[in-house]
């Protein structure tokens, strides 16, 4: 769930809750993967980073869209997180 503390930083810009992480408060490591993403996550994105041509990273984007895709299954705790409420 890492990407739901991500989320924090970006996920009221996109039209979901930023404070979706919350739902996680009372897990001994919730504040430890605040502190972490706070640290590290948000800033790292650095626009003058040098980064690899995109080229390099098609095979793994391949890879993941030929996956079954489970982001709307309405068991994932990261169904609701953007989309609203799922319609099954």
């Amino acid at each position: 769930n890492h990407d739901v503390f991500q989320g924090y930083y970006y996920l009221h810009h996109i039209g979901g809750d930023r404070n979706t992480r919350d739902r996680y408060k009372d897990h001994p490591a919730y504040q430890h993967t605040v502190d972490f993403c706070q640290k590290y996550d948000q800033s790292s994105f650095d626009p003058h980073y040098d980064s690899l041509p995109l080229e390099f990273f098609e095979p793994m984007v391949r890879r993941i869209f030929a996956r079954k895709p489970y982001f709307n299954d309405p068991n994932n705790a990261k169904a609701l997180c953007v989309v609203g409420d799922v319609k099954a």
